[in-house]
């Protein structure tokens, strides 16, 4: 029995949200080979066959197994970005990032299947004895998300601020022509009064 199948309570949807989001799926295609069998098959067959790659975040080790229905459920986008024959791309920040001028390092982390700022700041403290530094990467990893979720927050506050400011030109140009006689748009002119009305 395959480690996928022995594991069901941690591949077959049991897992968390922060846990499912640890699991990298990498679909490929590969080859079944059919043994001679008398009787059956006087000679040995092979047919394609698609596969999926499940690796753990922090792990070296790997599962392989034959898709099935389940595998396409449960990873659709990565699923149809290989029936599409595209890139599989990987959710999150790239490691990269990370480590800027750095490339061994994150080459170092991916090794360990770790392709994210985000993969690597959830990393279970139970992989440090097969992870160099990771009590300390891990840090690393969560001040860059910390410091990019405040910077977010303030690029959408000075948005809003912008919007708010414009609104008010808005308004101060409107007030503007509804008390200044002299910044009134076209129309009746204003009533002027003179010695002959005054005297009627």
């Amino acid at each position: 029995m395959s480690e996928f199948n022995m594991h069901q309570g941690a591949f077959m949807g049991e897992t968390s949200p922060g846990k499912e989001s640890q699991v990298i799926p990498l679909f490929y295609r590969s080859t079944k080979y059919r043994p001679v069998i008398p009787g059956v098959r006087d000679a040995p067959e092979s047919e394609p066959v698609d596969m999926v790659e499940i690796r753990q975040a922090g792990e070296k080790d790997f599962t392989r197994e034959e898709v099935n229905e389940y595998h396409k459920r449960r990873w659709p986008a990565p699923w149809a970005q290989y029936q599409a024959g595209v890139e599989q791309s990987k959710t999150g920040t790239p490691i990269e990032l990370l480590f800027p001028g750095q490339a061994e390092i994150a080459a170092e982390m991916k090794r360990f299947n770790v392709h994210s700022v985000e993969a690597l700041a959830n990393v279970p403290d139970s992989s440090a004895n097969i992870i160099p530094f990771l009590t300390d990467r891990k840090k690393q990893a969560a001040a860059f998300l910390e410091h990019h979720k405040r910077a977010e927050g303030f690029d959408e506050l000075k948005g809003e601020n912008e919007k708010l400011a414009k609104r008010l030109e808005e308004m101060e140009a409107l007030l503007a022509t509804v008390t200044d006689p002299e910044r009134r748009g076209p129309g009746r002119p204003r009533k002027v009064e003179t010695l002959e009305t005054q005297e009627n």
